[in-house]
């Protein structure tokens, strides 16, 4: 429409703008208004075979669509604008049968405005058994409104992930478990420092519960507030990836003591793919300080003495040295060129166990009586006189307590204040820290123990799992693999280990798609899939379930955790779980053909009599579809009326023996209201489980009883024909004597006085003889019109009859005989009276109900004739016909007589005794009326009479 609305824009400026311009005279504007006309209908028509083309286009698009719904291969229904279903695929069916759709899924079509989403919910399918469905909803493309459902069923792979999950809680619990026996406080810590996990040592060293400590951070939880800021931005760059080992001096709270601890802090993914700060607080003897840090006080304190030396002046220099290398509190010394003590600081003196008096002025190898000890103390002065410097440590006993002891000594050549050479030597005890290194390597070593013996239980758990495990790095190099993981692929596990991963998986693995796997999983992702593969050893199709995550090794590098789960024989035996299903269905199917071949209808029902298998006969039979009758009650598909009648077979059935046999009878009107009987004969037995069925087979019997019923109707049609004759002889007898009797009398009258009596007298026995005449010719008439008209010899002449007309004429002959009886007759006519027949017929069909009218209605009474237009409908045929009626308010019809009396010979209880006739008017009327193809009946009028009804084919 706005296409043709622009073009006829278009047209009429096109027109406006030649007529401004003028450039036509009026008779070429007439011309070009006529052309813009025929331009404006091209244009509609255009317009509305381009919108033909379209919508059949459409048709045919929906119409394929439509058919090719049912084939698809997954669960499927169209739902409306209103959430309804309105169609739904066969493998919808199967699925979920008749179930209704969780009310999840409603709840979601009624908040969600894009009438598209997924969600996955548990539902009861079509089986009984619970099961885990995706649901999908699409919505249609424009014009339609409707929506598709499509359904999967993922029970298997739930019920294997919740598998998956139980063992993977049981693992987490150990972990759990684990943290929780370790001596040292432990703790984990999210990104703002709040702590999420604490052991028992942890809340032992605090003095504090678990709930407690959870959720509080270090601000909230520490009493020295100096710590706060270095423990926050600690834990910012272990979140950021820095590794944090470091020694610390700190105050407990609980003990109020002086604790020495080694720190460990390190970034870990928890469940949620988030990254967390795990650590441990180790505790550490005051010796554990590390000694580096004390040998950097030692030297800072030694540079800030030298710095105030300097500032002294010459003079104090040697008092200013004296007192500078006493505060040292390892043994500091100066020699002369000859090795005799110049100056010594108090620690040489007390470890030489003399005063500094006794020991500055003296030889060394007057303090020290060791030959060797003194030759080697010789030559290394030499040596550092020559300009050497001697740095090197030693271990020797302790002259004194004979305990080793470990000392680092240094000597180096200088000059005095004088300008004259000195040896000047410092000899620092590393006893301590050396022991303390010891204690070091000995806590490392048991680490190392510690961390392989966790290494060995690791691998010892992975190799109970029956599946392959394996840990491989981001080069895809392995790094560890189960004994599952070796026997599946054939190799040893020092010969997999630091190989490439591809290198063993590719025989069964496609490289390539392994590699872009790994990718994903470093980068976030999780791999769970399920793969057909072919084994390298034995060659056979292996269905496997490949997981694969990552995860951050012992020292915080990214590795990826992989596993394989064989389900062959899962598959073998769904595989054969569908052959059998499928033998079972070709068994079915096999035993279903027999149970239709027979003619009779079968069935067969379990201990609560719903049925299991039925032949087409048996559905035939009931009238019903297959889906009405397997998995139901009889009650369910039959009237109330039927099992009424049926029996209590429950009853039977709690009483019954193996090989009981129950016969019973039923009936039953079918769709078609056709009456039905069947003889039904029941079996109990037993089924191929060895549970109670009922084996059944019905034998249709209608003919028989209906063979019974028209042999009992004749009988009584023949009594009742007889009764009619009887009757139809005494009124013929009657009807036959009385005018031949009269004939008779008034002639043998005229004969014997004929000679005496006047003429006008025998004028009247002649009339009487004619009269009665008459009659008896009438009654011999009727007598062989009702016998042409059974026959067929009666022969018509159709032509349009006006019924005004010929009610006219006959009321004319009536005149008399109504004036006689004092009556009225009332007319009513409708629209017109003119129907195709024969007149004479016709005008004798209305004799003989107005004759009726006359005789049965009582005097001065009225009756009504009616004649009127009516409509028969039959299926989608209307026919027009004409009604004509008429009433008398005689005496009536009683019920059950109403159709009687249309039959030969037989007469109303109410008229026949007392009012004479045959019996054969009405006879006569219905085979005139049936030969034109129309209906006569009678019924009885409120208030007494009765009304005869005619209807004929309008002209």
């Amino acid at each position: 429409m706005r296409t043709t609305f622009w073009f006829v824009l278009i047209g009429i400026a096109v027109l406006l703008a030649l007529l401004v311009a003028g450039h036509f005279s009026p008779l070429s504007a007439y011309s070009y208004v006529m052309c813009l006309m025929a331009y404006l209908l091209l244009c509609i028509a255009w317009q509305c075979t381009t919108r033909c083309l379209l919508l059949q286009s459409t048709k045919r698009e929906l119409s394929f669509w439509k058919g090719s719904f049912d084939v698809l291969p997954y669960a499927a229904a169209m739902l409306d604008e209103n959430s309804i279903v309105v169609a739904r695929n066969p493998a919808f069916a199967r699925l979920l049968g008749d179930e209704p759709l969780p009310t999840s899924l409603f709840a979601r079509l009624n908040t969600t405005a894009l009438r598209e989403f997924e969600f996955e919910d548990w539902l009861k399918s079509a089986t009984g058994q619970a099961a885990y469905l995706r649901f999908r909803l699409q919505a249609l493309p424009a014009p339609s409104r409707q929506c598709l459902l499509c359904v999967e069923d993922l029970t298997a792979s739930k019920r294997l992930q919740e598998d998956l999950e139980a063992r993977l809680q049981r693992s987490r619990a150990m972990l759990w478990d684990a943290l929780e026996v370790v001596p040292a406080p432990t703790y984990i810590k999210d990104a703002q420092g709040r702590y999420l996990w604490v052991n028992e040592s942890f809340c032992l060293d605090r003095n504090q519960s678990r709930d407690e400590i959870l959720g509080l951070s270090a601000k909230e939880l520490f009493v020295d507030r100096n710590r706060v800021p270095l423990t926050m931005q600690e834990d910012l760059e272990v979140i950021a990836g820095r590794r944090v080992y470091k020694q610390e001096e700190y105050h407990s709270p609980v003990t109020n003591k002086t604790h020495y601890r080694v720190i460990s802090k390190a970034a870990i993914v928890d469940e949620d793919n988030q990254r967390v700060v795990f650590g441990v607080n180790l505790e550490a003897a005051r010796w554990n300080l590390d000694y580096h840090v004390l040998r950097r006080i030692a030297e800072e304190d030694a540079h800030a003495q030298t710095s105030r030396v300097l500032a002294q002046s010459t003079a104090r220099a040697r008092a200013y040295v004296q007192r500078l290398i006493d505060v040292i509190p390892q043994p500091v010394y100066i020699k002369d060129a000859q090795s005799r003590y110049v100056m010594v600081n108090d620690a040489l003196a007390a470890s030489l166990g003399r005063g500094k008096e006794e020991v500055v002025g003296q030889h060394f190898r007057a303090l020290s009586p060791d030959d060797a000890f003194g030759h080697t103390t010789q030559e290394e002065d030499r040596e550092v006189l020559s300009g050497k410097v001697i740095f090197k440590e030693e271990c020797k006993p302790h002259p004194q307590t004979g305990a080793m002891r470990y000392r680092q000594i240094s000597k180096a050549r200088c000059e005095d204040i004088d300008g004259v050479p000195v040896i000047v030597c410092a000899s620092f005890d590393l006893t301590p820290q050396r022991m303390s290194e010891r204690g070091l390597q000995e806590a490392l070593t048991r680490e190392v123990q510690r961390r392989e013996m966790t290494q060995s239980f690791i691998q010892r758990l992975i190799d109970v799992i029956p599946e392959p495990v394996y840990v491989k790095d981001a080069s895809s190099t392995l790094l560890m693999i189960n004994d599952a993981f070796a026997k599946e692929y054939g190799v040893e596990r020092q010969a997999a280990i630091g190989a490439d991963s591809a290198s063993i998986l590719s025989p069964m693995r496609d490289a390539g798609v392994m590699i872009k796997e790994d990718a994903d999983v470093l980068g976030g992702c999780s791999i769970y899939k399920e793969e057909c593969v072919r084994s390298p050893i034995s060659g056979a199709d292996v269905y496997l379930i490949i997981a694969k995550g990552a995860c951050l090794d012992a020292d915080g590098r990214p590795v990826i955790v992989g596993t394989h789960f064989n389900v062959s024989l899962w598959r073998e035996a769904e595989h054969r779980a569908m052959r059998a299903f499928e033998l079972q269905r070709r068994t079915y199917d096999f035993l279903q053909s027999i149970f239709n071949s027979v003619p009779n209808p079968l069935f067969v029902c379990d201990a609560e009599l719903r049925y299991l298998m039925v032949n087409r006969a048996y559905l035939d039979a009931v009238e019903q579809p297959v889906e009405a009758v397997i998995g139901h009650l009889t009650e369910d598909f039959l009237s109330p009326e039927i099992v009424a009648r049926s029996g209590d077979e429950g009853q039977w059935l709690r009483e019954a023996q193996d090989g009981d046999v129950h016969e019973r009878e039923i009936t039953f009107n079918s769709h078609h209201g056709a009456k039905r009987w069947f003889m039904v004969r029941q079996v109990c037995t037993r089924g191929i489980e060895d549970q109670r069925i009922v084996l059944g087979m019905a034998s249709e019997i209608t003919c028989l009883r209906e063979a019974e019923t028209r042999w009992f109707q004749a009988k009584e049609a023949a009594e009742k024909a007889n009764a009619a004759k009887t009757e139809f002889l005494a009124n013929m007898s009657h009807e036959l004597r009385t005018p031949m009797h009269a004939i008779l009398s008034f002639a043998r009258i005229g004969q014997e006085r004929a000679s005496v009596e006047s003429v006008a007298r025998l004028r009247g026995y002649f009339s009487r003889i004619v009269s009665s005449g008459e009659r008896l010719m009438g009654l011999l008439d009727s007598l062989l019109d009702i016998s042409k008209l059974e026959s067929g010899r009666m022969t018509l002449r159709f032509d349009k009859v006006d019924l005004v007309h010929v009610l006219d004429e006959v009321l004319a002959e009536f005149e008399a005989l109504l004036a006689a009886r004092q009556l009225r007759v009332a007319r009513y006519i409708e629209g017109t009276s003119v129907v195709r027949g024969d007149g004479l017929l016709l005008g004798q069909v209305i004799r003989n109900l107005l004759s009726n009218a006359v005789k049965y209605s009582p005097p001065e009474a009225q009756m009504d004739i009616r004649m009127a237009p009516y409509l028969k409908v039959e299926g989608d045929v209307q026919h027009h016909m004409l009604e004509f009626a008429v009433a008398d308010r005689g005496v009536g019809i009683p019920e059950g007589e109403q159709d009687l009396i249309f039959e030969k010979f037989v007469q109303s209880s109410l008229t026949r005794s007392g009012a004479g006739g045959t019996g054969l008017g009405l006879a006569i009327c219905k085979e005139i009326v049936a030969l034109h193809g129309g209906e006569i009946f009678a019924c009885c009028r409120l208030g007494g009479g009765a009304e005869f009804v005619v209807r004929l084919q309008a002209g």
